[in-house]
């Protein structure tokens, strides 16, 4: 069993909500008269994303689960101009070629305010 960190758990679960939102043309957790079906159909696909890179018996957090099917697509002002922020420096490294950018992905947690890199 993979026990991953917290952010490879949450990039797998991004993963997931993108698909179910593909799926049922609406973001899990939206309405929250809805919330409690989301949350065992985001366990489905997470774990299906979680195979499909490799990571067979990940042991993904229920409470993460839980959480994102609650946030229902919301995005927090500061987190996204924080976040887009961290986008337009990676930018401009790529263009005026000075410096090196991140190496992989940026996953950054809002609620404990810690970021990390992912090497996919």
């Amino acid at each position: 069993m993979c026990h991953c960190s917290y952010a490879t758990n949450f990039y797998i679960l991004l993963r997931a909500v993108d698909r179910l939102a593909a799926n049922y043309s609406r973001l899990p957790g939206i309405f929250d008269s809805e919330i409690d079906e989301d949350i065992p159909r985001l366990k489905t696909v997470a774990a299906s994303v979680a195979s499909e890179m490799g990571l067979n018996g990940a042991s993904l957090s229920e409470d993460l689960i839980t959480e994102m099917c609650r946030f229902g697509g919301a995005e927090i002002h500061p987190v996204a101009a924080f976040v887009g922020g961290v986008a337009s420096q990676e930018v401009i490294k790529l263009v005026t070629k000075q410096f090196v950018p991140l190496p992989g992905t940026f996953i950054f947690n809002g609620i404990d305010l810690k970021s990390q890199v992912l090497m996919l």
